[in-house]
């Protein structure tokens, strides 16, 4: 049986760190199931796995539109998320949306004020507490968009949209830099809602596992606990605990999380191994996805017996291609 693992952020993305990062960590349960591994990869980044996951065919703004029954309503759609922008240093970072821990009530209520004050110029539909839907009747040129999760731990200067959406984003900035809710978010002492971020996708086919369990994605089926009780026949389990520490370059919590991964997740992994099943790791990216195979027969890479491959070879491996 062939079971797949995503990994988000298991590579390290700053090369000058790689030794003090991945040596500093507890590796012994990762370095034995990937000693034989080998790199390909496939354009297929971490964005797409989740939402081409979701939804099917389209985009992913017009998918949500129809779902909701608002379609007709605006001529175009773009996913748009609730966020916490900050200055680091000279860069200007976005914060997921979870981070926020917003409940239906006050997205609600974010959402209203907006609306509000726009009229039937744009309109912010809501479909969860961390994702909404704006509808807009807006002549926008061609124009590349990103999803959060493209750009987490990057200079959003470097990513920002039309000039017509930058200018709806500065006004929704400033309307909500004084509203009654965060207002209240900040003598709670929590993160205030001081943007959105709009954005859409193409959904690319979706890959095909029988089932998808993801550890924090809304919308996909949780892990359960002991999470070997879905280790079944082409199931797609998503662990993304890296990837926030990665790309927020944060080393102490990444190399923290690798070390009880490795205590963990990696000897059921062994243990399904040793059964002469096989095992593919992934590791999503920003544009593309890392495979890594591993199990019995010529495929998996185990007739390279004479190699013996840790974890950070493989890294260095990959920001070598």
């Amino acid at each position: 049986m062939h079971l797949t693992i995503a990994l988000p952020g298991l590579f390290w993305q700053d090369i000058g760190d790689l030794d003090y990062i991945y040596n500093n960590a507890n590796l012994d349960k990762f370095n034995k199931i990937l000693k034989h591994s080998k790199i390909s990869t496939f354009n297929y980044s971490y964005s797409d796995l989740v939402y081409s996951s979701m939804y099917k065919d389209g985009t992913v703004a017009n998918n949500i539109a129809e779902k909701l029954g608002v379609n007709k309503a605006y001529q175009h759609f773009l996913v748009a998320e609730p966020t916490h922008l900050r200055l680091d240093r000279d860069r200007l970072l976005i914060s997921e949306s979870e981070l926020l821990q917003l409940d239906s009530e006050s997205a609600k209520s974010i959402i209203d004020t907006i609306n509000s004050h726009f009229a039937a110029e744009i309109k912010l539909y809501y479909v969860n507490e961390h994702m909404w839907l704006m509808g807009h009747n807006l002549s926008l040129p061609n124009t590349d968009y990103y999803s959060i999760l493209d750009i987490i731990g990057e200079n959003i200067d470097d990513y920002l949209p039309d000039i017509q959406i930058n200018k709806l984003l500065n006004e929704i900035q400033m309307l909500l830099y004084t509203s009654e809710e965060n207002k209240l978010r900040n003598d709670e002492g929590s993160l205030t809602v001081n943007s959105i971020w709009v954005w859409d996708k193409t959904v690319k086919v979706q890959m095909p596992y029988q089932n998808i369990y993801a550890s924090n994605i809304k919308g996909m089926l949780p892990i359960p606990n002991p999470i070997d009780t879905v280790f079944d026949n082409n199931n797609l389990i998503i662990i993304d605990n890296l990837f926030y520490p990665c790309y927020y370059r944060d080393s102490y919590g990444f190399v923290d999380t690798l070390n009880k991964l490795n205590s963990t997740l990696l000897p059921s992994l062994e243990k399904w191994l040793k059964d002469k099943n096989t095992l593919d790791i992934l590791v999503p990216e920003r544009e593309n996805t890392i495979q890594l195979r591993q199990g019995t027969g010529f495929l998996s890479g185990c007739y390279r017996f004479w190699e013996n491959k840790q974890l950070i070879t493989l890294v260095k491996e990959f920001h070598a291609l």
